[in-house]
């Protein structure tokens, strides 16, 4: 059975296109990520976004726009790769220190963040 075609979301406030990840190979619940502040870990196959991943494992992070934007869900990356499909709520002393969004961050492999 085909899977249906990724579909390209508009922010209503930026007209910003936010393109889906692209899929991962990775068997589901190949990847391993820990919530370290909260004592929590999740497997993934890394098609899910962090912070639903952290939604779905009772770990609080607060957010806003769910668009990558806004910042309210920027998290410190303590180990491990995210890929994000835009940093724009990051200021360069946000990215020098670590921090990732996880609205729009998917986990590359086993990381660690602070939440």
């Amino acid at each position: 059975m085909d899977k249906p075609a990724p579909v390209a979301r508009v922010h209503p406030s930026t007209a910003a296109v936010l393109l889906p990840a692209p899929e991962r190979e990775a068997p589901t619940g190949a990847i391993r990520v820990e919530f370290a502040r909260s004592g929590r870990t999740a497997r993934t196959d890394g098609g899910m976004l962090l912070l639903d991943l952290a939604e779905s494992h009772d770990v609080d992070i607060g957010y806003a726009c769910r668009a990558g934007t806004c910042g309210e869900c920027k998290v410190r990356l303590l180990g491990g790769r995210v890929e994000m499909a835009c940093e724009e709520g990051l200021t360069p002393d946000d990215k020098t220190a670590g921090y990732v969004l996880t609205c729009v961050g998917r986990p590359v492999g086993d990381c660690t963040l602070e939440a």
